[in-house]
């Protein structure tokens, strides 16, 4: 016969139709495992400690920590060194001021670091920001960072202190001569001067000639001409240079420069005063013009380039 809810056809043996109890088990079966998988798969939660703060899972533990105040701190001791090349290792009470005032701000950093990563929920408790090397060692691990600028700290520091400690090297000998009272100081020797050129020069003055083409004088000066004679010293060193334009006719404290108008009355047979260089023993003369105010002596002064080296000495000859 067939069964009456599936119409499978059951044999005369067949006390329940083998299909509907098949379907029935199989549901069964799912509505089973239905029910026991929300169990099964929840997780277990962990147990918070009592009167503390909910724990931080190591990926986001580091997350948003800054690095830059770490590096400033460790570098800070460059600031002191700038000190020391700019003011010259100050002493005393000046020297001390200037590295308490350093010092507290490279504190004032870390503390200010200190705030920043504690925000993050990084554990600060043994971090010191007045130990400024101890803190800078302990905070790398906690913020996962590097211990570059508690390195770079020491190595600074180290270099400051070598630096400070130079000036106390000084021999004692040294020092006891320059705590020398000046009454027992030795004089500085001053040098002599070993370079030594002269010159001789004569004053020529007369009614002179001029002709339509010469320029004459304005009212109130006077041309005249002045024979020199220039000599180096064979006891000096150096050569010495000579020039026209390096005298001076002088009149009432007033200086006068070698004139081209007033040149233009040297005879054609005398000799011109050239520019030369003289060597030790050498000796040059010639003849120069100057327009100067009337009425007035002259004076003659040789200002040589390049003789500031030598002592000059002058003769006027009658």
């Amino acid at each position: 016969m067939d069964c009456p809810k599936c119409g499978y056809a059951m044999t005369d043996f067949d006390v329940e139709c083998p299909r509907c109890k098949r379907l029935g088990e199989q549901a069964s079966a799912m509505s089973s495992a239905a029910e026991a998988a929300p169990t099964a798969a929840r997780p277990a939660t962990p147990k918070q400690p009592h009167g503390g703060p909910p724990s931080t899972p190591a990926s986001t533990r580091y997350v948003g920590v800054r690095h830059d105040l770490a590096w400033m701190a460790g570098a800070f001791p460059l600031t002191m060194l700038v000190v020391q090349l700019a003011l010259g290792s100050p002493r005393g009470l000046a020297g001390w001021a200037i590295v308490f005032t350093i010092l507290g701000a490279n504190v004032l950093l870390l503390v200010i670091d200190k705030r920043a990563i504690t925000a993050l929920g990084v554990d600060t408790s043994s971090l010191d920001p007045l130990l400024i090397p101890v803190y800078l060692f302990r905070r790398a691990p906690r913020t996962n960072g590097s211990h570059g600028p508690a390195y770079l700290w020491c190595i600074l520091y180290c270099i400051v202190a070598i630096i400070e400690a130079v000036p106390d090297a000084t021999p004692t000998n040294t020092r006891q001569h320059a705590d020398t009272p000046p009454e027992h100081a030795q004089a500085p020797r001053q040098e002599t001067i070993q370079n030594q050129a002269g010159f001789t020069w004569l004053e020529i003055t007369e009614n002179w000639h001029y002709t339509n083409s010469m320029i004459r004088p304005a009212d109130g000066w006077r041309d005249v001409l002045v024979a020199v004679t220039v000599i180096n010293s064979s006891s000096s060193q150096d050569t010495i240079s000579v020039n026209p334009l390096d005298f001076f006719a002088e009149v009432d404290n007033a200086s006068y420069r070698y004139d081209f108008n007033a040149e233009r009355l040297i005879p054609d047979n005398a000799p011109r005063l050239p520019c030369v260089t003289l060597a030790p023993g050498g000796e040059a003369a010639g003849v120069m013009g100057f327009r100067v105010p009337a009425g007035g002596s002259i004076q003659m002064r040789w200002t040589p380039q390049m003789g500031s080296q030598f002592q000059i000495r002058s003769e006027q000859v009658r």
